[in-house]
């Protein structure tokens, strides 16, 4: 049995627009080689994005961002995706993350 283990990942990118809006955006792609299951311990610690199938791999990409409604500090909005398109998964399509925030003040609505 032989196992190869592949990983590129891009570099947390971080950006300001205008108006206090901060977004932060990363980019990976993982392979994971195998001439039969892959070993547990390249499944370990992943988060949900492993699989036991010999042959896998994912492309991950996610952005999160923050943005100050007014000028005043009271109003702000937060929100974020993660995504990953994987192959001999099982589900082709993976949502890790999904969120967005509202809060005025010390009041905060998280969907």
């Amino acid at each position: 049995m032989y196992s190869l283990f592949t990983t590129v990942r891009g570099q947390d990118k971080h950006f300001s627009k205008p108006a206090y809006h901060n977004i932060h955006y990363q980019i990976e792609a993982l392979t994971t080689l195998s001439g039969g299951h892959s070993p547990i311990y390249l499944n370990a610690n992943k988060f949900g994005l492993s699989s036991v199938k010999g042959n896998n791999g994912y492309l991950r990409a996610g952005i999160l961002g923050e943005k100050q409604l007014d000028n005043s500090r009271k109003w702000s909005l937060s929100y974020g995706a993660d995504l990953a398109v994987a192959h001999n998964f099982t589900s082709p399509f993976v949502v890790q993350q999904l969120y967005a925030d509202v809060r005025y003040k010390w009041l905060t609505l998280s969907v």
